[in-house]
């Protein structure tokens, strides 16, 4: 009996050997080199394994250049797309309504010839939506476009002809328009207040934009946050006088006047118009808050070099850089900075509605220079990657690179979200196309 358990157990032992030699020579013939696919759990001999993308958490980066893990370039895909193909002059997001159509089947007709029965869909408008869509104006013409965002199909809703806008300005919840141009003399600036026809639901009425004109020669304009207001600023005998404008009825109130000349405005709320010194690596800049109702005037920043600002929406935040192109956010409580760790400029920047997240164009190498003069005139132009920053924590989210999702080289300016903050839109600096990127 024991003979017998002794031979069984051999006989076990040399069918477990057999297999496991061919397992090992089978392995061995699909991996001849050491290569390919292992069992789980085992390294071969000699062969040294490295993580994979999704391990690599941390890129390395120089001051003022972020660079993307591989973790991030494939979190999701990239929903970057242009809209416009020649310049435009300015843009704005709008809801606008549509109708949804929907595929029926028609009733069932049959045929006594044939061995079975069809029926053929037929388009059946059950209901309308409210999406997202673009206003924008095309620089060469001036005529006024507007396409849905998730289906770029651009209609023409304004065929009144003003050759070489540089400007454009939506007001009035994109139902006015404030067209700028420089007139033949080649010194007098025109600014053209037009309104805009309602467009009929379903309907591609091209008409003409009918309007008037505002004073001559307004050296800068700046649109509130909900649309309702503009400010301008023209000479007026040895300064400037400010005018606050209600876009539904036209009603001007004089809200401000300096005999310093060179100011740019922007509306961070209905309580603050922010104005800034005209930027200069050669000059110290200053930062003034305007409230247009009690028409207070006070200094929040001062001294510094190239100095340009982003107010955020709330007010309590101000986005700033200098000449060195350092990105800070100023807390106008604390009246302390924070530096973000990021070099790029404000005027590639827009604040969420939170004021909590800004969405900036940072370039992704910035070479030596003069800013943010080089960047006005034109003799440095960037590459830039889209990022979203949280101002709270500084932490921050690569959103897109133009090169790698496009193939096209971005200087992104003039950003801006719609009203629900799903798309972020921005001008291509380089030839001044409209582009979009979905953010959810």
């Amino acid at each position: 009996m024991q003979k017998k358990i002794i031979i069984l157990i051999s006989v076990a032992a040399l069918v477990i050997l057999i297999i496991f030699g061919v397992y090992f020579f089978l392995n061995l013939k699909t991996n001849p080199a050491g290569g390919g696919t292992t069992p789980q759990g085992l390294t071969l001999f000699g062969k040294k394994t490295t993580p994979s993308a999704a391990v690599q958490t941390e890129a390395p980066t120089t001051e003022g250049e972020l660079i993307p893990t591989e973790e991030q370039k494939q979190i999701a895909p990239v929903k970057l797309f242009q809209i416009t193909k020649v310049p435009t002059a300015g843009a704005i997001a709008i809801q606008k309504e549509r109708p949804i159509e929907s595929l029926t089947p028609a009733p069932v007709i049959p045929d006594i010839n044939a061995t079975s029965t069809t029926s053929i869909p037929t388009i059946v408008v059950k209901n309308t939506e409210t999406v997202p869509a673009l206003r924008y104006v095309e620089s060469s013409t001036g005529n006024i476009y507007e396409t849905f965002v998730d289906k770029i199909d651009e209609k023409r809703i304004s065929d009144t002809t003003i050759p070489n806008i540089h400007d454009a300005f939506f007001v009035d919840n994109g139902n006015a328009v404030v067209l700028r141009y420089l007139r033949d003399d080649g010194r007098t600036i025109e600014s053209f207040l037009g309104q805009i026809k309602k467009v009929v639901l379903g309907g591609d009425a091209s008409i003409e934009l009918k309007g008037s004109f505002l004073p001559q020669n307004i050296i800068d304009l700046s649109v509130s946050s909900d649309l309702k207001n503009f400010f301008y600023l023209f000479e007026f005998g040895d300064g400037v006088t400010g005018i606050n404008t209600f876009a539904a009825d036209q009603k001007k109130v004089q809200i401000f006047d300096s005999p310093f000349t060179e100011w740019i405005s922007a509306w961070a709320n209905s309580r603050l118009i922010t104005l800034t010194t005209k930027a200069s690596y050669k000059y110290a800049g200053f930062l003034y808050a305007l409230d247009p109702q009690s028409k207070s005037f006070n200094k929040v920043l001062s001294n510094i070099l190239g100095l340009t600002t982003l107010a955020s929406p709330g007010g309590k935040s101000i986005l700033y850089s200098g000449s060195d192109l350092g990105l800070k956010i100023f807390d106008m409580d604390k009246k302390t900075s924070t530096d973000l760790g990021l070099r790029g400029l404000p005027e590639k920047c827009a604040w969420g509605s939170g004021s909590e997240n800004v969405y900036c164009a940072i370039p992704s190498n910035p070479s030596t220079g003069k800013y943010p003069d080089d960047w006005y005139q034109g003799s440095v132009s960037f590459n830039d990657v889209i990022w979203k920053i949280n101002t709270k924590t500084n932490a921050a989210q690569m959103l897109a690179d133009p090169i790698q999702a496009a193939k096209v080289v971005m200087d992104g300016t003039r950003l801006f979200l719609d009203q629900k903050e799903n798309y972020l839109f921005f001008f291509n600096k380089k030839d001044s196309t409209l582009w979009g990127l979905g953010l959810k």
